[in-house]
């Protein structure tokens, strides 16, 4: 435990408090190391040789679903350290909120989730004693409860953050994981198929839909980067839905179109890998907590 400790306070930055406790679980009594990050609790027992971690939210009564066990103290060390510092990322506490939970408390909501009942309601939070009396329309109860946040788990999830994908913003990417989307994924696939087949000489009937099929695929690329703020990219479909256009055609020797269809097949497959964009996880996204 004492390992567990000091690999956890290297790892988790910001104020965080520890308590080694035996609590009763399961009508046994357990060794159990708690860090408390304001109202979010990470704690690890030892069963049958096995260090096992979990966390959860003492407010929203949450807790991750399934345990995540290291080979024993000693050889699992490292295994420990890593998810320490996860779990500070992934449980971030409420902006603003300075009070830490009473031991009591943690040992309650601990015992309650491990055993698969439903912790007690959370105290109400201590008021500094300076601070001014809150009005009454802040601090009335909601009528409905809160919506249970996605847990950020490394194989779905990701801290890396691009612009915002379409129909979010930049405030619905804070603190909450992402899940990172390719939108031009649709039009290089499509331009992709068209493409292709010019180069390889299809028919020259073909050859107009592949007008019609280009100009459509480079228009929607170049919103989907202008919506994305990537000018330069934007502007390279603009040129293209202007080469490609059925209205006022372009006309050339094919000689001279296969290089160009060549340069146009890369532009698309650079962008649908390239142009990446950020949205928040959703329950669909990987595992999620549950009550309880």
């Amino acid at each position: 435990m004492d390992a567990v400790r000091e690999a956890a306070l290297r790892n988790i930055s910001g104020p965080v408090q520890t308590h080694r406790v035996r609590i009763v679980i399961h009508g046994k009594s357990w060794d159990v190391l708690i860090l408390s990050v304001n109202e979010y609790v990470g704690w690890v027992r030892v069963h049958d040789g096995i260090a096992i971690w979990r966390s959860g939210s003492i407010i929203t009564g949450m807790a991750d679903t399934g345990p995540v066990a290291a080979g024993g103290q000693l050889s699992g060390f490292f295994l420990l350290s890593a998810l320490a510092g996860e779990w500070y990322m992934r449980v971030r506490p409420l902006t603003g909120a300075a009070e830490f939970p009473d031991v009591d408390t943690i040992g309650e909501f601990i015992a309650s989730t491990e055993n698969q009942a439903p912790p007690a309601p959370a105290p109400a939070p201590r008021p500094a004693a300076t601070a001014p009396a809150a009005p009454a329309a802040l601090v009335s109860a909601p009528s409905q409860p809160a919506p249970a946040p996605v847990e950020f788990n490394p194989y779905f999830h990701t801290a890396e953050r691009h612009p915002p994908a379409s129909g979010f913003s930049e405030a619905d990417l804070n603190g909450v994981p992402l899940v990172t989307v390719h939108p031009a994924t649709i039009p290089a696939v499509v331009a992709g198929f068209l493409l292709l087949g010019a180069i390889a000489g299809a028919q020259y009937s073909f050859y107009e839909v592949v007008r019609w099929g280009v100009t459509a695929m480079a228009i929607w690329s170049a919103v989907v980067a202008g919506g994305l703020k990537q000018t330069a990219w934007a502007v390279a479909f603009s040129a293209t839905a202007v080469l490609f256009n059925p209205f006022v055609p372009v006309y050339l020797t094919r000689e001279t179109w296969v290089p160009l269809d060549t340069a146009a097949l890369v532009l698309f497959i650079s962008a649908g890998v390239k142009l990446r964009a950020s949205r928040p996880a959703t329950a669909k996204d990987g595992p999620q907590r549950i009550t309880g």
